[in-house]
């Protein structure tokens, strides 16, 4: 598609895609011949821009701008939606050499700088915080009426794929002038964020090809050795990331190696390693993705903003490649484990409530731990921790607006096939919550220093430690908590900030 390399005019695979998300549908269609009076080619991005560009964004926009700000709009989208930008040689082929990649879409051309021209177009078009650009959305209806025009550019307007929202990477390291970069992006951190999405054959070369975007002096430390494993490959980035990082934001995006597929192909080591191959958890929470919702997604939609980040200046985070020196607090201790059902269809919304809170065989527990009535009356206040719960089960922070009891339940469904057999626990102050990986009573809820998720920690035991500088642990999952279920606790914030600190080795 890009630098000499000829892209296909067909639909391609795309890794951030799926029809039911971003409405592929809908974007793939090709827009009427001559569209609003306009006899340009809808794929031909660059005539699109220079008819664009002959109008002042400032001033205010007619039926014809409108038309060609759509057009550009939705070529830029498509360009975006390319499998290209998600294969991690892209970062090479396109950042590293000295002419930037002419691109090669649908038989037509345009160079990097047009294709910059027009992000930048379509993300002012798109932005809530230009005022201008806010003032022209809210008139459009006035100047487009309710004609072919509008039935076209409005739908396009609302259901955007979003992906300007987090540009490729490739962007901020073609855009010419060192100035115009942004300075967080020379970071090992901001470069493992911002390639969340790119995959490669390899998986080494995800952190081999990043190492060529860092400064000189800091790419330097990536050594590129393809006689190494996969997992020390990870290993290293992991602690590096670990030392040079005063967060564990990654924590929130990355999956661990010990539950990633390729652990099963090479010995798992720290259980602390991340898993950088691939994730796609910021388009995958419930708020964003409707019935294609994942456990990844809603873990990091479910980000602990709320907790004041704290840290043992006498204790510092430390990494060696074996142990992972930090503090942190265990909020409690887990005492029931079951899984998730996979249950069928149901007919009304009560017996699903009905079904997930008796198959999972809690009820009686949770009554005695809260308190709370055993009835599914959706007509009655001092059923919210119930419906709270089902919400939780269907990965759902608020009530569904405007589903009736028949969407529920296909909603319900659909994350069920996402949530079936993972472990579901309860703690000893009841609290409710879902790991992402095999847990055991006894094992603990807790919570990293700076972390943005909580993690479930298994003790292990080490001959003839008496304290708690000597004691050791593993992570064996990542969790998400219900934390509209605590009892004689007003907030989870209240009950983490009541937990004593104290130190971690983790293996």
């Amino acid at each position: 598609m890009a630098n000499e390399s000829a892209g296909n005019a067909e639909k391609v695979e795309n890794q951030r895609e799926d029809e039911e998300t971003f409405n592929m549908k809908m974007w793939y269609t090709p827009l009427p011949p001559k569209f609003g009076g306009v006899d340009i080619d809808q794929y031909d991005l660059a005539t699109i821009l220079r008819k664009a560009q002959k109008y002042s964004m400032d001033d205010t926009w007619n039926e014809r701008q409108w038309v060609l700000y759509a057009m550009l709009f939705r070529c830029s989208n498509l360009v975006l939606l390319h499998s290209w930008w998600e294969r991690i040689w892209t970062i090479q082929e396109g950042a590293c050499p000295p002419n930037a990649p002419i691109f090669y879409f649908h038989g037509h051309t345009f160079s990097f700088d047009d294709f910059i021209a027009a992000v930048s177009i379509v993300t002012r078009l798109t932005s809530d915080k230009d005022k201008h650009a806010a003032g022209q959305r809210d008139r459009i209806h006035k100047v487009l009426g309710n004609g072919e025009i509008w039935k076209v550019i409005y739908p396009l307007m609302v259901s955007q794929p979003g992906l300007l929202r987090q540009g490729p990477l490739l962007l901020y390291y073609r855009r010419g002038l060192e100035r115009e970069r942004r300075n967080n992006v020379k970071s090992l951190k901001a470069l493992l964020v911002m390639a969340e999405t790119y995959r490669s054959t390899d998986p080494r070369d995800k952190i081999f090809a990043l190492q060529s975007l860092l400064p000189t002096c800091t790419g330097l430390l990536i050594n590129v050795d393809y006689d190494e494993r996969c997992e020390g490959v990870f290993r290293r980035t992991t602690a590096r990331y670990y030392n040079d990082d005063p967060e564990f934001y990654l924590l929130g995006m990355f999956r661990f190696w010990f539950e990633s597929p390729l652990s099963a192909k090479e010995p798992i080591g720290p259980s602390w390693v991340l898993d950088f191959t691939y994730n796609d958890a910021s388009f995958r929470g419930s708020r964003l993705s409707e019935d294609k919702a994942t456990l990844d997604g809603f873990i990091s939609e479910n980000r602990l903003s709320n907790l004041q980040p704290r840290r043992d200046e006498g204790y510092p985070r430390f990494c060696t490649p074996r142990v992972l020196f930090c503090t942190g607090c265990c909020v409690d201790r887990i005492s029931m484990v079951n899984h998730i059902p996979r249950f069928s269809d149901q007919q009304t919304l009560s017996p699903f409530v009905a079904s997930i809170l008796l198959s999972i065989q809690v009820l009686n527990v949770r009554e005695a731990l809260l308190g709370l009535p055993i009835t599914v009356d959706f007509g009655n206040q001092k059923n919210i921790p119930f419906i709270s719960l089902v919400n939780f089960f269907m990965m759902q922070d608020k009530e569904p607006p405007e589903l009736d009891y028949r969407d529920r339940d296909e909603l319900a469904t659909a994350r069920n096939q996402e949530l079936a057999g993972k472990p579901i626990f309860i703690t000893a102050k009841g609290l409710v919550g879902i790991a992402t990986a095999p847990i055991e009573p006894g094992d603990f809820l807790s919570w990293l220093h700076d972390s943005p998720i909580f993690l479930i920690l298994r003790e292990v035991k080490v001959a003839g430690s008496s304290s708690d500088d000597e004691r050791q642990h593993r992570i064996v999952a990542r969790a998400v908590v219900n934390d509209k279920l605590l009892h004689n606790v007003r907030d989870i914030k209240t009950l983490v900030d009541s937990t004593p600190s104290r130190h971690f080795k983790i293996i």
